[in-house]
């Protein structure tokens, strides 16, 4: 059996010449052994990267990062906090297939 996940929440962050620009994703309750996490390390040169994250919550990140970019495409909703972050708010059940 199968179980399919659409990731239709995109967040993405650019760089901007001379300066540097860091935003994390915060999941209260994730640092902590009851959540697995499953790691794939899609592609990783140099330059670019590409990654999946499978948590046990249902939770799917994917990122792909370049010098210039990162995008993540990721079944959880995501709010911007007033520290800079994206906070996890929910995992959005109505993307399974």
């Amino acid at each position: 059996m199968f179980t399919h996940i659409k990731m239709t929440h995109e967040y993405s962050l650019s760089t901007i010449q001379g300066a540097t620009i860091t935003q994390n994703l915060k999941m209260d309750n994730y640092d902590d052994d009851t959540v697995n996490v499953t790691d794939y390390l899609i592609s990783q040169t140099p330059n670019n990267a590409e990654q999946l994250f499978v948590y046990s919550t249902g939770l799917v990140i994917y990122w792909k990062v370049s010098a210039s970019k990162v995008i993540i495409r990721t079944n959880g909703i995501f709010e911007a906090g007033k520290d800079g972050n994206l906070h996890l708010i929910n995992i959005d059940t109505s993307d399974r297939l």
